[in-house]
């Protein structure tokens, strides 16, 4: 289909047609039109005109181009354009007293600007999803960047961009910086994506140090959400990892089912607590002086994790004669102290006193509960 006829404005002198550059890929990119005739405009110095093809029709790219006439008088020669239309070199081989000049021209493009992202919020854990952004400037082949990392993008048009979020990119709850970038570098403002979900705690206890070879050291576990975030969906799992001289004996909780891991999938309201669980472990005779048990919660849109380190020492402090078992003698020497008939030397509740409490604690020992248990 052809056009008519692209006439550059006729405000300093007579204008002649000059050449249009010759495209080596169909004229998508700014196209020139050149009048740089001896007789022609700019006082016969010569100028250029660009104009953008879009969408079947030609307009007028910025203002007139001219020449800087600054030796003499300009004569028909070269235009040329560089393949993305930011560089135009106009040539003048009669200026200069016939040894000939070129003008070049540097296409100042505006930087790419962010309007609005779309979803702009998503929850932990979910499918992955479509992203759009709208703006101003884009340019073919810009780039979504995703906490400052390239997304796969696709270029609609100079003003919306669309990328696929994957799903581990949203694993947790918080917040991602959104941006986009231009091929020549230019880049937008960020903006804020977030990822919303419930906010898990997971907190392990012990009470006391661990004995080499003892049958029934007990850890607790308490999974909690936090006031303001979202209620828990789906399910949710506590899973305990052991270090070498640990292995599992049992492990439970009111509400949990439980295996290696626990498992449950009502919902966890902002603020409240699971129910505890506990796990019961058998610790071997090699088993290194400081282990680290470690449990994590994940699911329902969270995730937690924590270490408990744990101390194993020879003898129990409950054994308060280190003859190797708790036992009526140790109840014996332990209440003496906590009477006042013998010098307090064994504060087993840390409290830099003997009583009732630390009475009981060697009571609970050598009925088999464990030093600590009441």
């Amino acid at each position: 289909m052809g056009h008519g006829g692209l006439k550059g404005p006729h405000d300093l002198g007579r204008s002649f047609v000059g050449r249009f550059p010759s495209p080596r890929r169909p004229l998508k990119c700014p196209a020139i039109v050149r009048r740089d005739d001896i007789l022609g405009d700019n006082n016969s110095v010569g100028a250029a005109w660009v104009f953008q093809l879009s969408g079947g029709s030609w307009t007028q790219f910025g203002g007139k181009i001219n020449g800087n006439d600054a030796v003499g008088a300009a004569r028909q020669g070269p235009v040329a354009l560089s393949t993305d239309g930011s560089v135009l070199l106009l040539g003048g081989p009669g200026d200069h007293a016939n040894v000939g000049a070129i003008w070049l021209f540097n296409l100042s493009r505006p930087g790419p600007i962010l309007t609005g992202i779309n979803p702009s919020s998503a929850l932990a854990e979910g499918a992955g999803f479509t992203l759009t952004i709208t703006g101003l400037n884009f340019r073919n082949g810009a780039s979504i960047l995703w906490n400052n990392s390239p997304l796969s993008t696709a270029f609609v048009n100079s003003s919306q961009l669309t990328a696929t979020v994957a799903s581990y990119l949203i694993s947790s709850t918080g917040t991602a910086s959104v941006s986009v970038v231009n091929p020549d570098g230019g880049t937008t403002a960020n903006a804020t994506f977030t990822i919303n979900g419930a906010i898990l705690t997971v907190t392990s206890t012990h009470f006391g140090d661990f004995l080499y070879g003892q049958n029934g050291g007990i850890y607790t576990f308490v999974v909690s959400n936090a006031a303001g975030a979202l209620a828990t969906t789906g399910a949710v799992t506590v899973t305990p990892d052991f270090p070498v001289g640990l292995t599992a004996a049992s492990m439970s909780g009111q509400g949990w089912t439980c295996t290696s891991s626990c498992t449950r999938s009502d919902s966890l309201l902002p603020g409240t607590s699971y129910p505890p669980i506990s796990l019961t472990v058998n610790v071997a005779q090699n088993a290194a002086t400081l282990v680290c048990t470690a449990v994590r919660a994940s699911g329902g849109g969270g995730y937690s994790g924590v270490y408990d380190p744990t101390k194993i020492v020879a003898f129990s402090p409950c054994d308060i004669n280190t003859d190797g078992s708790t036992n009526v003698t140790d109840i014996h020497t332990i209440m003496n102290e906590a009477l006042g008939k013998a010098a307090p030397v064994h504060f087993l509740g840390n409290n830099e006193k003997v009583g009732v409490l630390d009475v009981q604690m060697v009571i609970g020992s050598v009925l088999g509960r464990g030093c600590g248990a009441i």
